[in-house]
């Protein structure tokens, strides 16, 4: 079984002072799923103490960033079809169905981070759904057009993954 060690960004206080400046989770089975659903706690903050051992009153003062960080990783080994590479900054989707405009063929389509403009400037748009592909346009530098010819599945995934920094 592998294990993913992460430095973080805020060290935690233990109650005897000492610090702890890296967790590292080891592989989840299905046991920690069933006995992190069964917590009136937050499941991704059950989980990572189950993975690591560390306490839950030490993992409740993780720094947000820390815990969106590890929270996503285990996100992506629970879920070994997700589409979501080890970059979690950035993603790279293999598109569904390939979007052919402007004399440019899209077989796949690149996603970063979202700064605040963007979604200052997506909020612009009349609806939701607009907003949606505005947002995608605007975080991937894909043409407008190609946005809006992805297929449902594809706007959904990139969605997903723009829905993690809101």
């Amino acid at each position: 079984m592998s294990e993913k060690t992460f430095t973080l960004k805020r060290p935690l206080k233990k109650s005897d002072g000492s610090l702890v400046s890296e967790i590292t989770l080891r592989q989840p089975t299905v046991g920690d799923l069933i006995q992190a659903r069964k917590t009136e706690d937050n499941i991704d903050a059950v989980m990572i103490s189950l993975l690591s051992g560390v306490h839950m009153l030490l993992v409740e003062k993780l720094a947000f960033s820390d815990f969106k960080k590890i929270t996503a990783w285990i996100a992506v080994v629970c879920n070994p079809n997700s589409k979501r590479e080890k970059n979690l900054e950035q993603i790279t989707y293999t598109l569904t169905k390939t979007v052919n405009t402007g004399g440019n063929r899209y077989t796949q389509i690149t996603l970063e981070e979202p700064c605040a403009g963007d979604f200052l400037k997506s909020r612009k748009a009349t609806d939701t759904y607009l907003q949606g592909v505005k947002l995608i346009e605007l975080v991937s530098g894909t043409c407008l057009e190609a946005v809006e010819a992805l297929s449902i599945a594809d706007y959904t995934d990139a969605m997903d993954f723009l829905a993690d920094f809101m």
